[in-house]
């Protein structure tokens, strides 16, 4: 899938501003797919049913916003985790700090956590195709 059809399918909110994307990037110092950059440049997030489930990419100051707070009150989970999106509803959509992978965890319960690719056009991929249980 590439953003084209993603466009097609969830509604994405404007380009971000510069100074904004830019303080992202300082901000994520560790290894994360380049792709996400490049859909960060176009949108500034967005929503949305993708396949059998919803799909929130959260915007620049949500996603600063969530981080800066999971790092102030779990800093466990920030030292592993750097949060970007949720289905709105259990789960987190997250880069995992060592390896850059995205991937789907609940963040109620640790033993969760569904590798969902090692670009952000293969997580779109994999969540567009995976099936709710």
């Amino acid at each position: 899938m590439n953003f084209q059809t993603l466009e097609n399918k969830i509604f994405l909110n404007e380009p971000p501003d510069t100074s904004k994307l830019a303080n992202l990037k300082k901000m994520m110092d560790f290894k994360y797919p380049t792709d996400y950059f490049e859909f960060l440049n176009l949108h500034d997030g967005g929503e949305g049913e993708l396949g059998e489930d919803y799909l929130m990419l959260w915007c620049i100051d949500e996603m600063i916003e969530v981080n800066r707070l999971q790092m102030n009150n779990d800093s466990d989970f920030f030292e592993k985790y750097w949060i970007f999106g949720s289905n709105g509803g259990i789960f987190y959509y997250v880069f995992e700090l060592k390896t850059g992978e995205l991937l789907e965890i609940d963040p109620y319960d640790d033993t969760y956590c569904l590798k969902m690719g090692k670009s952000f056009f293969e997580f779109i991929t994999i969540f567009s195709e995976k099936t709710c249980t």
